[in-house]
């Protein structure tokens, strides 16, 4: 095991894209410390990356600490989503057609597809396709990073895959929920997401077809 120490804070796209750089092997696993490992979720993702011809990122099915289904896949934000979030202190126990859409309470969980963004607590990914994508974009000191990441992806033709044989506990504690310091890094992380790619984000996902 090799062990990096950072001698000033760093962001979350910096601290993973120095990971990757001293790692070796041929695939990426982009872990967060809040995950927990569930039966032989890592092996059943290696094999599906081992099996994949094409570059893509794969994301496993996170799970509450209670054991309900999380959820860590989503639509592209809008800033009035964001909005709507930030007000509501993230609940997701909104209904609403907008919300519902946006957390993809309507996809079958227990079905592989492909997906807007998935959450950067678990992404995986080839060496190749994780160079190609240059890594995460370190204008991001916290938060965005992985919904800009997946963006990027689908705009090379790189699909973003939600594999739900692979499960993970993930116990998210939402830095971000309650008015504070970490709540101005979202809202500059959303303004360098928008000035990146734009007010208006538009799904891709539909013209990829899993075989």
């Amino acid at each position: 095991m090799k062990t990096i120490v950072n001698t000033e804070p760093l962001g979350f796209g910096e601290n993973n894209n120095k990971g990757v750089m001293a790692s070796v092997g041929d695939c990426i696993a982009i872990i967060n410390p809040d995950i927990i490992l569930r039966d032989d979720s890592i092996d059943k993702i290696y094999k599906k990356l081992e099996e994949t011809q094409e570059d893509v990122i794969y994301a496993p099915q996170l799970l509450n600490p209670n054991g309900t289904v999380q959820y860590s896949v989503r639509s592209f934000i809008t800033l009035r989503m964001f909005m709507r979030r930030l007000l509501s202190k993230g609940n997701d126990d909104n209904v609403s057609n907008e919300m519902v859409k946006y957390l993809c309470k309507d996809i079958d969980v227990d079905k592989t597809q492909t997906v807007d963004w998935a959450m950067g607590a678990a992404l995986f990914m080839s060496r190749d396709t994780y160079a190609k994508l240059g890594g995460f974009d370190q204008r991001y000191f916290l938060y965005m990073e992985d919904e800009d990441m997946c963006l990027r992806a689908w705009k090379m033709n790189i699909p973003v895959i939600y594999y739900p044989e692979a499960k993970m506990i993930h116990n998210h504690l939402r830095g971000s929920s309650k008015l504070g310091k970490k709540t101005l890094m979202h809202f500059k992380s959303l303004f360098t997401f928008f000035r990146r790619h734009g007010l208006s984000v538009k799904s891709q996902k539909a013209n990829f077809k899993i075989v």
